[in-house]
């Protein structure tokens, strides 16, 4: 992790000291070529461009981001007001079939992790971070943000949701961590 917890004026941490964690590099992803696809156990499968993903109602939501490793004598954790697509918004839109109970993530780099759909209700595919474009080593285009997770289960990069049955265990999941 770089940068510190240190706090702006408006309580939120600055964009540039929020910590972040990645596996790998950060992936150079042009916006000219990226999509969402939304797939799986649904009725209507949605691919969505920069532009028509950016033309959909957004919405901003308070939420701190915080790593699971995070202890009282060393927090790693930031706050921001996150702006983007309410994910119950493209759902109602895919129209999951009952069985869609977990939501599969793909990001660009490779990383992969799964939210049971239940857990979605307050989420948010955000593309803002305190008023200003996603920073590129904080997801840009897209980063999931669900408030009250740990942020290993909310992915950077996002290319690829896939609703399903069954999860399949994602990078940390397959090291034991917790699935909640």
């Amino acid at each position: 992790s770089s940068g510190s917890p240190a706090s702006t004026a408006n309580r939120y941490t600055a964009n540039e000291t929020f910590f972040r964690q990645q596996l790998r590099h950060v992936p150079p992803v042009d916006p000219t070529y990226w999509a969402l696809t939304i797939g799986g156990l649904l009725q209507r499968p949605l691919v969505l461009n920069h532009q028509a993903f950016h033309d959909r109602p957004s919405t901003a939501v308070d939420a701190a981001v915080a790593c699971i490793g995070s202890t009282a004598a060393q927090p790693i954790i930031g706050h921001a007001c996150w702006r983007g697509v309410p994910l119950q918004l493209l759902l109602d839109e895919v129209v999951p079939r009952d069985n869609a109970t977990y939501a599969q993530f793909f990001s660009a780099d490779g990383y992969t992790t799964f939210v049971e759909t239940e857990r979605l209700t307050d989420a948010i595919l955000a593309y803002e971070m305190n008023g200003a474009p996603l920073p590129p080593e904080h997801g840009f285009p897209v980063r999931l943000v669900v408030p009250g997770l740990y942020g290993y289960k909310m992915p950077k990069w996002v290319q690829r949701i896939q609703l399903t049955d069954t999860p399949t265990k994602g990078f940390w999941e397959e090291r034991g961590w917790s699935a909640a």
